[in-house]
């Protein structure tokens, strides 16, 4: 019989016959779709949620990937699918051209047969014996640089583990580059939220990765950007005009971390706090008019760190706010105001001056003339907790380490390059 192992820092799935047939299915699959005005699988994230959220844990179960040579007629979302050859019979979660997710499996699919709809009329020709998921919806920014998608979405109504997950990202070449617009042109894929009370993106489901989004809002009311109640990673997020920006109000024993994130026009940039644990890195809180970070120790098993990050021109960038007996460190991080290490704390500076690229347009990067965060920083790289070694464009950070979202790179020749998914202009301080 076959055997195969799958494993990842967390899980491991090892010495267990999983074989179909004598095929073995492969280790956990992306299973991608696109977020488009037009042209891609969704033009709407909480429709893909609303077509996709399953129990996507089974390595192998109910819930399997396939890909597929093409779709022959029409394969609609939720419809009942059969396999010709098998007679396994599903639910269709959603069909690309190259993959379908399959849930509610009874029987065994076969690699090489007919999954149809309508039997030779409306079918894919499988090529695998089917993967378990990891579903990914990724956002295109062509035909939204002017009006960026209006939306919102509850990531809710899946079953996740730490390698069957849920992905929502920018594709490559579609960042936001560390900047919301040039004039009035959005530079990634953004949410531009306009609903006075809304929150843009929530996770109620554990095991979410929220990666490359910016997000706008209306500004006002109780509009929150980004709010992570559960288990979460968020790396690289760019928040404007929010009433809260990033909001980790985290369950008991949800683990979630903010790598890189920078929210700035806020009233709050960051609320950090309750349970969790919740580490945040590398993030920066600007110009926002109540505070920058609020670290809120809400119980006694509450555990908040903060460390490389960046407070300024807030009204109060570091204000901490109950403690009822959590934990709570603040390390290397730097605040225009007095307040970084008012929790005491190693290496905060206080009262600082940052230099920054372009702050009229909104470009928190610092360059080459900064004294306050240039090379003040600690190495994370081997962090116990959040290991970390690259910034919010994806360059890989090198010493001596710097404080804040962009690590400041000294290169010349005015060369471009591709970063994770952003087009970078180098040379440039």
């Amino acid at each position: 019989m076959a055997i195969k192992t799958y494993a990842d820092s967390t899980v491991t799935y090892g010495d267990i016959d999983i074989s179909y047939n004598g095929e073995v299915p492969n280790m956990a699959t992306e299973f991608i779709c696109t977020l488009k005005s037009s042209g891609g699988d969704y033009t709407t994230p909480a429709a893909w949620d609303a077509a996709n959220g399953s129990n996507i844990t089974d390595t192998i179960g109910t819930t399997l990937v396939f890909s597929h040579g093409g779709i022959i007629g029409a394969m609609n979302d939720g419809v009942a699918v059969v396999g010709q050859t098998s007679g396994a019979t599903g639910t269709l979660t959603h069909a690309t051209g190259t993959q379908c997710m399959i849930k509610w499996i009874t029987g065994t699919f076969q690699s090489g047969e007919q999954v149809y709809v309508t039997e030779n009329t409306h079918y894919v020709m499988t090529s695998n014996v089917g993967d378990s998921a990891i579903a990914v919806l990724e956002g295109y920014k062509d035909g939204w640089e002017t009006t960026p998608l209006d939306g919102e979405v509850n990531f809710d109504g899946w079953t996740t583990n730490t390698v069957n997950r849920i992905i929502f990202r920018s594709a490559s070449g579609n960042g936001h580059s560390g900047q919301l617009k040039s004039g009035s042109t959005y530079l990634g894929f953004t949410i531009k939220n306009t609903g006075f009370n809304d929150t843009a993106i929530i996770n109620s489901e554990d095991n979410t990765e929220i990666t490359d989004i910016a997000i706008e809002m209306a500004g006002g009311g109780t509009s929150v950007a980004l709010s992570l109640p559960k288990m979460a990673t968020a790396s690289d997020i760019l928040v404007y005009n929010a009433t809260i920006g990033v909001k980790a109000a985290a369950s008991a024993g949800a683990k979630i971390i903010l790598n890189n994130c920078i929210a700035y026009d806020c009233a709050s940039g960051f609320y950090l706090g309750y349970s969790g644990p919740i580490y945040a890195y590398y993030c920066q809180a600007n110009d926002c008019t109540v505070r920058g970070f609020g670290i809120d120790e809400g119980n006694s098993g509450s555990i908040v760190k903060l460390k490389n990050c960046i407070g300024s021109g807030n009204l109060v960038d570091f204000v901490y706010l109950d403690d009822l007996g959590g934990s709570f460190t603040c390390d290397y991080c730097a605040s225009e105001d007095a307040t970084a290490d008012d929790q005491l704390g190693t290496g905060n500076r206080v009262s600082q001056t940052f230099t920054y690229q372009d702050t009229a347009n909104d470009l928190f990067k610092i360059t080459s003339a900064d004294a306050g965060a240039r090379g003040y920083g600690t190495d994370l790289t081997s962090d116990g907790d959040n290991p970390i070694n690259v910034d919010i464009l994806g360059v890989t950070r090198v010493s001596p380490w710097d404080i804040g979202s962009f690590a400041y790179i000294v290169s010349g020749g005015g060369s471009a390059v591709l970063a994770g998914n952003h087009l970078l202009l180098m040379g440039i301080s």
